[in-house]
């Protein structure tokens, strides 16, 4: 009687083996599937980090060199106030020592010191554009043979 009913491989037992088998098939597409997608993040992942690391490098240079630009402001920002004090010193000195009358009481101490001035000045300009002052280049300069 038990043999009547059951029919070996067959009736419910069959379709739970073949949904079984299908389940089974699915899961290894999807397994394969998302190896494939976690495989792609990581390397989105790596692309990333590299980036990072690349922005973080450029971003530590770009430090450095403000601080070095911020140290050179720091040192302009001061020689300009020694210059602007010195400049202040000149003013007064100027504006104390009037140079028109001190030419007309003394001319020959201003017509003095104008003169050296100008006779350093000739003699720097005839140093530097006197043409024997160079030596010719070999390269450049023909024998005749």
């Amino acid at each position: 009687m038990l043999r009547n009913k059951q029919r070996g491989f067959g009736g419910i037992t069959m379709y739970m083996v073949i949904a079984m088998v299908v389940m089974g098939g699915l899961f290894g597409l999807y397994f394969k599937m998302s190896q494939a997608k976690i495989s792609e993040l990581n390397q989105e992942v790596a692309v990333q980090k590299a980036g990072k690391e690349s922005a973080e490098a450029n971003l530590r240079i770009q430090r450095a060199e403000n601080d070095k630009q911020q140290e050179l402001l720091q040192t302009m920002a001061s020689a300009s106030a020694v210059i602007r004090k010195e400049q202040e010193v000149t003013i007064d000195l100027f504006a104390n020592h009037d140079l028109k009358t001190l030419a007309e009481r003394k001319p020959g101490l201003i017509e003095t010191r104008v003169n050296r001035a100008t006779q350093a000045v000739n003699d720097e300009l005839e140093r530097i554009t006197d043409p024997l002052a160079y030596a010719p280049l070999a390269e450049f300069v023909k024998e005749d043979e």
